[in-house]
Formats: C-alpha cells, sequence, structure tokens
C-alpha cells in the first residue's frame, strides 16, 4: 500500500494488511535478496537497489529491529514454506539461502546495513 496524505492506494493485493511496517520492508528485501542468490551475475545490482531502498527508508522510520526479525524467517519460508519461491530449484541455492538466514537470525545486534553489505555473502560479492 502507499500512504500519500489523505490518499491510500493499494499496490499489492496478495499480502495487503495493515500492520507492521517492519514486515513490508523485509518482504521487499527478501525478494531482492533472493533474486541475488538465484542469479549471481546480478547480485550487484539487486544488492544495490536493496540498499537504496533501505536508505531512502530508514531517516524516516526505525525498523531495523522488526526487518532482521521478519526477513530471516521469510527468507526460510520462501525455500522450505509452504509458499516457495518456484524460482529457486538448485540445493545448492537454498542451501546458501538457509545458512545466511540463520545467520541473520542468531546473530545479535545485527544491522540491515550489514546484511545488504554482503559480508556473509560467500561467493557473492
Amino acid at each position: 500500500m502507499i500512504v500519500d496524505g489523505p490518499r491510500l492506494t493499494a499496490i499489492d493485493f496478495e499480502v495487503i494488511h495493515f500492520g507492521d511496517p517492519s514486515f513490508d520492508s523485509a518482504f521487499l528485501l527478501n525478494h531482492l535478496l533472493l533474486k541475488s542468490f538465484h542469479q549471481p551475475q546480478h547480485a550487484p545490482r539487486l544488492l544495490e537497489a536493496a540498499r537504496t531502498y533501505w536508505d531512502g527508508i530508514r531517516p524516516v522510520m526505525d525498523l531495523n529491529e522488526g526487518t532482521l526479525l521478519h526477513l530471516p524467517l521469510l527468507l526460510l519460508a520462501r525455500v522450505d514454506g509452504k509458499s516457495p519461491a518456484e524460482y529457486i530449484r538448485e540445493e545448492a541455492v537454498k542451501k546458501r539461502v538457509r545458512e545466511f538466514a540463520l545467520e541473520l537470525l542468531h546473530s545479535s545486534g545485527a544491522r540491515v546495513e550489514d546484511a545488504l553489505a554482503g559480508r556473509s555473502w560467500s561467493g557473492l560479492n
């Protein structure tokens, strides 16, 4: 949904809801990160898009904690859950997504910027 003053525009009817805005940020970042695992040749541009989005939203709202709560769970859901990303079929890619998601899940004091910087992206940067 896009909120522009008094105007509200629905743009994604699949998961539209009123709720925690950090879920929305995690949902978008999840999509870009999954694509970067799926198409490593495009990872630099996809990660740059993710960083640009995050850099734009960060000054407006403090979503770091909530985004880092949702993001690893969304990553895991798209490789092992009931709504798998249809384009991630190779077990090696699924394994890298799982490892990255679990690292995020277990890292204390993490920041979204660190995850997007690619510090733990073995073979992607």
